[in-house]
């Protein structure tokens, strides 16, 4: 008696489970050769394993679908908050006004004393 045609496409590829393309996958990424290459010395269909081979790698990679992203809580990040400084409680002891309006304020006599220095 001869099988049908879908009898034949069911006992075909009901040993192709996701074990088994993984197992391609590896070897694949093992081989060094292009996706063509691979398939064509292993027999096996180009098509059927660009399919698995993206269906693995975004299980692995765990690419959330678009309802799994509104359904994720935020993530709350960490942080540690410093004392704010007010420059208006730091005086500067010294100013210098330039001619085009921009003011140097020095607040040590040291910087002071070599600023004035250069300017002799």
């Amino acid at each position: 008696m001869k099988a049908t045609r879908s009898e034949r496409y069911v006992s075909r590829y009901a040993a192709e489970d996701e074990s088994y393309w993984q197992n391609h996958l590896l070897g694949f990424k093992a081989s060094g050769l292009t996706r063509k290459q691979y398939c064509r010395q292993n027999a096996v269909d180009y098509y059927r394993f660009s399919y698995w081979m993206k269906k693995l790698i975004d299980q692995q990679l765990k690419i959330p679908s678009e309802k799994e992203k509104i359904l994720e809580k935020p993530q709350l990040l960490p942080i540690q908050l410093k004392p704010e400084y007010k420059t208006s409680e730091v005086i500067a002891p010294f100013s210098l006004s330039f001619k085009n309006g921009c003011v140097l304020q020095i607040h040590s006599e040291q910087a002071l004393s070599v600023i004035l220095e250069k300017m002799v």
